[in-house]
């Protein structure tokens, strides 16, 4: 704990949240004394909470997050007020990003979509309902379905780590990777020789990170550090030593692209704890996915367009990093194959919400779903109790050991509802399950980086892949029956015993739930 501490306080996180508290200190203090002075201020503090209150139910913002702001606003006049301006206003600082992001975007767009022209008409031939869900991703956001590609599905993290350092031994062109989370360790110290000496044979080696998830486990030379092994590297929404509210909207994908032939992605991060090399909360679980082929293209665009807006380089484009046919030419198709993007606060369009939720309601024999966080809004809810209430076996997995607990009184909280409508709900007994995957029907998977919680549906660039009757499908599901065995299953009765205080103590924290 004290080795945490010195090291938390050498960051440039901590010299942040130090300036954020003199800020708040500063402003309690001449408020104190202007009331003191001025006797209607505190009249005019609950005019000026109710008319932030009456614009926030002008916006158009989930209801949920609504309530969220208008609690404390209330609760806390001038103040529940100002901190709504600071991190709750979403419209101008959309706008500076999207107008930031824009030109990146359309450089690309021509060259976003390389596909086999028949593969949706493939599709429609075999499932009406995949088809409508894969035309969905087309239509709002460029994302093509793909065959021609082979699907491997990994249980765990560290049957991931070891394939994909396979993969980046045998690089011929180029090596990307994009991670929210990076630490130095077991993990990652072999991976960056490997890197380096890819780099050393000419290899393009690149390296993108997300600087508020890397802020507390990496050093401030690591950047640095980076490009002295001759390894690209590109900071998203890199923050100095300035004050700034804007921490909400990260990059929380997981991307390798290697020669633009093979790609993954899914829950794991480059740490320790992914591998089990350390083990803070039991046993981490996560899951990832390896695609060989066609579909590996749809992860290029999205590295490249990060990439891009990260660097600044709006020159360079993603056709320069084709893959050569002759790779592919031989790789058979392994199903339907659909890498998609979730860039929710660019665009407003919740593309991982509804891939998820165009999926459970075209269920029509089983849902099962791996989340670490479940704080659902009342759209899930209901399509997920529909489900149930249809007959339909609905199972979600949850971890039996939290990595925050304030979050998991949230997600706890989701249980009742859910249980009463026969919804089964498993909580890992191992540890924790940090795996973000759904199978419907055995037929229909999504692997990805997308949680059921209203960061990743509204706030977070998020990715995953969805795939209709893949090896990598029907992997999952096998292991998430095998990982209901080895979790607890909670009943209805638990849940209903629960102390008073306890449900009172979840119900407060739920109202606060999107802004966690």
């Amino acid at each position: 704990m004290l080795k945490f501490l010195y090291k938390f306080v050498q960051t440039r996180v901590f010299v942040l949240i130090l300036l954020l508290l003199v800020q708040v200190l500063i402003a309690v203090f001449l408020f104190v004394k202007a009331q003191e002075a001025i006797p209607f201020l505190l009249p005019l503090s609950y005019a000026f909470s109710i008319f932030m209150v009456a614009w926030i139910l002008s916006r158009d913002m989930h209801t949920t997050y609504k309530l969220a702001w208008i609690v404390p606003i209330l609760l806390l006049p001038i103040f529940g007020g100002l901190f709504y301006l600071l991190f709750g206003t979403h419209g101008f600082k959309k706008r500076k990003l999207l107008d930031r992001f824009e030109p990146y975007l359309q450089s690309n767009s021509s060259q976003r979509i390389i596909q086999d022209k028949n593969a949706l008409k493939a599709l429609k031939d075999e499932s009406e309902d995949a088809y409508l869900q894969a035309r969905y991703l087309f239509n709002t956001i460029d994302a093509p379905v793909y065959t021609r590609t082979q699907t491997q599905y990994y249980k765990s993290g560290e049957e991931f780590y070891e394939c994909f350092m396979q993969d980046i031994k045998q690089a011929k062109k180029y090596i990307f990777i994009e991670f929210f989370i990076i630490e130095e360790g077991v993990m990652l110290n072999p991976m960056l020789d490997i890197l380096e000496q890819k780099a050393k044979e000419g290899l393009d080696v690149r390296i993108m990170y997300d600087d508020v998830g890397t802020a507390l486990r990496v050093s401030p030379n690591f950047f640095r550090e980076l490009e002295d092994r001759g390894i690209k590297a590109a900071v998203f929404n890199a923050k100095g030593l300035k004050l700034s509210f804007v921490l909400n909207n990260r990059d929380h994908r997981k991307i390798c692209v290697i020669d633009g032939v093979i790609a993954y992605t899914g829950g794991c991060n480059i740490a320790d704890e992914y591998i089990n090399a350390i083990s803070p909360y039991g046993y981490w679980k996560d899951t990832m996915v390896r695609l060989e082929g066609d579909a590996a293209w749809g992860f290029l665009t999205l590295f490249h367009e990060m990439w891009t807006f990260a660097k600044g380089d709006i020159e360079e484009h993603q056709l320069d990093f084709a893959p050569e046919f002759k790779r592919i030419e031989h790789i058979e198709s392994d199903g339907f194959v659909l890498p998609f993007g979730d860039a929710s606060p660019l665009d407003g369009i919740a593309s991982g919400k509804y891939t998820y939720l165009n999926a459970i309601q075209d269920a029509r024999e089983s849902i099962l779903i791996t989340t670490p966080y479940l704080v659902l809004d009342s759209e899930i809810v209901s399509a997920l109790k529909i489900s149930a209430e249809m007959g339909i076996d609905v199972r979600i997995i949850t971890p039996g050991i939290p990595d925050k607990w304030y979050v998991f009184a949230v997600t706890r909280a989701n249980y009742t509802e859910l249980l009463k409508s026969g919804v089964k709900i498993y909580e890992y007994s191992p540890g924790f399950i940090h795996a973000k995957s759904m199978v419907v029907d055995n037929k229909i998977g999504i692997v990805g980086t997308v949680n059921f919680d209203y960061r990743s549906f509204y706030l977070h660039f998020e990715c995953g892949v969805w795939m209709y009757n893949s090896k990598a499908v029907h992997q999952c599901y096998e292991d998430l029956l095998e990982t209901c065995e080895v979790s607890k299953q909670i009943s209805l009765n638990e849940q209903l015993n629960t102390p008073v205080p306890v449900r009172i103590g979840r119900s407060i924290l739920s109202i606060f739930a999107p802004l966690m």
